[in-house]
């Protein structure tokens, strides 16, 4: 038989939702899951993440050709066992490409990019370079013509890297050995 002086409260009605609409969730992790809207100064910072995050979501799912392009030769550790993610938030923005472990950016630039773009990427990388990460840009008619040019450049910058990546020294020995032939880095 229950101990009678053991009693929980009743719960409170939720709408199915799992949660009282109007009432901020407490706790710890209230401010960690985003739903909490007012604060101490979180809300802002909170109710950003969400938007960054689902922009993020947005362009992966809305890619250009380039990006697509990019993507297939970085995705699944496919150049020199890099591990690379894409749209993926830093700071106030969003990084094309991002290889956390060489603390490496790439961006794409299209034709949006030329003039008052050039500032604003400019203002963009020095933010991108503040959170520890090197920024390389290439512009989509270079993916476009010059796609193994590109590649290589891309490795080069993660090579020069801070920290000597294990897969990268991994590809630079099978290389000299011979074992990556014709642009495979398996």
């Amino acid at each position: 038989m229950a101990d009678p002086t053991c009693r929980l409260p009743p719960s409170p009605p939720c709408g199915g939702r799992g949660r009282i609409s109007g009432v901020a969730p407490e706790g710890p992790l209230a401010s960690h899951r985003g739903e909490r809207d007012q604060g101490e100064g979180g809300s802002r910072h909170v109710r950003r993440n969400r938007l960054l995050l689902s922009r993020a979501r947005m362009l992966r799912v809305n890619q250009t050709e380039m990006e697509r392009k990019l993507w297939g030769a970085l995705r699944a550790k496919r150049l020199a066992g890099l591990k690379f993610a894409r749209q993926r938030p830093v700071g106030p923005y969003i990084a094309d490409f991002l290889c956390a472990d060489a603390r490496l950016i790439v961006e794409l630039d299209g034709d949006q990019h030329g003039g008052d773009g050039a500032i604003r990427d400019a203002r963009r990388t020095a933010v991108l370079e503040t959170f520890g990460y090197r920024v390389i840009r290439f512009w989509n008619f270079e993916v476009q013509d010059n796609f193994d040019g590109v590649l290589e450049g891309i490795l080069v910058a993660a090579k020069e890297s801070d920290r000597r990546l294990p897969s990268i020294l991994a590809y630079e020995r099978r290389e000299k050995s011979g074992a990556v032939r014709n642009g495979d880095a398996s």
